[in-house]
Protein backbone atom coordinates (compact mmCIF):
# COMPACT_ATOMS: atom_id res chain seq x y z
CA UNK A 1 0.00 0.00 0.00
CA UNK A 2 1.78 3.05 -1.36
CA UNK A 3 -0.34 5.87 1.04
CA UNK A 4 1.38 8.76 -1.51
CA UNK A 5 -1.09 7.27 -4.45
CA UNK A 6 -3.91 9.39 -5.51
CA UNK A 7 -7.27 7.95 -6.33
CA UNK A 8 -6.31 8.93 -9.78
CA UNK A 9 -2.74 6.59 -9.67
CA UNK A 10 -4.94 3.90 -8.25
CA UNK A 11 -7.87 4.06 -10.97
CA UNK A 12 -5.10 4.65 -13.64
CA UNK A 13 -3.19 1.11 -12.46
CA UNK A 14 -6.92 -0.67 -12.51
CA UNK A 15 -7.15 0.62 -15.73
CA UNK A 16 -4.28 -0.98 -16.91
CA UNK A 17 -4.56 -3.98 -15.11
CA UNK A 18 -8.09 -4.35 -16.59
CA UNK A 19 -6.63 -3.72 -19.84
CA UNK A 20 -3.70 -6.63 -19.78
CA UNK A 21 -6.43 -9.23 -18.52
CA UNK A 22 -8.65 -8.10 -21.28
CA UNK A 23 -6.54 -8.66 -23.82
CA UNK A 24 -5.21 -11.69 -22.73
CA UNK A 25 -8.69 -12.99 -22.58
CA UNK A 26 -9.85 -11.89 -26.24
CA UNK A 27 -6.27 -13.31 -27.60
CA UNK A 28 -6.45 -16.75 -25.58
CA UNK A 29 -9.54 -17.37 -23.90
CA UNK A 30 -10.28 -17.96 -20.14
CA UNK A 31 -8.03 -20.82 -19.62
CA UNK A 32 -4.89 -18.70 -18.94
CA UNK A 33 -6.54 -16.62 -16.92
CA UNK A 34 -7.80 -19.70 -15.43
CA UNK A 35 -4.32 -20.94 -14.84
CA UNK A 36 -2.95 -18.20 -13.28
CA UNK A 37 -5.89 -17.08 -10.67
CA UNK A 38 -5.87 -21.16 -9.85
CA UNK A 39 -1.69 -20.68 -8.88
CA UNK A 40 -2.68 -16.98 -6.97
CA UNK A 41 -5.86 -19.18 -5.41
CA UNK A 42 -6.12 -18.83 -1.41
CA UNK A 43 -8.07 -22.00 -0.63
CA UNK A 44 -7.72 -24.57 -3.53
CA UNK A 45 -7.28 -28.02 -1.49
CA UNK A 46 -8.40 -26.48 1.52
CA UNK A 47 -11.90 -27.41 3.51
CA UNK A 48 -14.65 -25.02 2.91
CA UNK A 49 -18.33 -24.50 4.08
CA UNK A 50 -20.77 -22.57 1.37
CA UNK A 51 -23.79 -21.07 2.57
CA UNK A 52 -25.91 -21.39 -0.46
CA UNK A 53 -29.60 -19.83 -0.87
CA UNK A 54 -30.77 -22.91 -0.05
CA UNK A 55 -28.66 -24.99 1.70
CA UNK A 56 -25.76 -25.01 3.07
CA UNK A 57 -22.93 -27.62 1.97
CA UNK A 58 -18.70 -28.72 2.70
CA UNK A 59 -16.10 -29.98 0.91
CA UNK A 60 -12.81 -29.43 -0.52
CA UNK A 61 -11.78 -26.98 -3.13
CA UNK A 62 -10.81 -28.27 -6.49
CA UNK A 63 -10.32 -25.63 -8.59
CA UNK A 64 -12.05 -23.09 -10.89
CA UNK A 65 -14.88 -23.93 -13.36
CA UNK A 66 -14.50 -22.38 -17.16
CA UNK A 67 -17.50 -20.59 -16.27
CA UNK A 68 -15.29 -18.72 -13.48
CA UNK A 69 -17.39 -21.03 -10.72
CA UNK A 70 -15.79 -22.60 -7.87
CA UNK A 71 -15.71 -26.40 -8.02
CA UNK A 72 -15.70 -27.97 -4.88
CA UNK A 73 -16.34 -31.94 -3.78
CA UNK A 74 -18.10 -33.20 -1.00
CA UNK A 75 -17.32 -35.66 1.10
CA UNK A 76 -18.95 -38.32 -1.15
CA UNK A 77 -16.82 -37.38 -4.11
CA UNK A 78 -20.01 -35.39 -5.53
CA UNK A 79 -18.53 -32.13 -7.36
CA UNK A 80 -20.33 -29.00 -6.96
CA UNK A 81 -20.01 -25.63 -8.70
CA UNK A 82 -20.81 -22.82 -6.50
CA UNK A 83 -21.48 -19.35 -8.63
CA UNK A 84 -22.73 -17.54 -5.71
CA UNK A 85 -22.83 -17.75 -1.79
CA UNK A 86 -20.54 -16.96 1.39
CA UNK A 87 -17.48 -19.02 1.33
CA UNK A 88 -15.58 -20.00 4.62
CA UNK A 89 -12.17 -21.44 4.36
CA UNK A 90 -11.64 -23.54 7.14
CA UNK A 91 -7.50 -24.57 8.41
CA UNK A 92 -7.44 -27.79 7.23
CA UNK A 93 -8.66 -30.39 5.26
CA UNK A 94 -11.66 -32.45 5.23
Amino acid sequence: FDKDKTAEDVLHELIESFEYWRDIYIKSGFEKIKAEWTKRAYGIGKGLTANLANNKISGIAIGLDVDGALIMETPEKEQIKIHAGDVFFSQENL
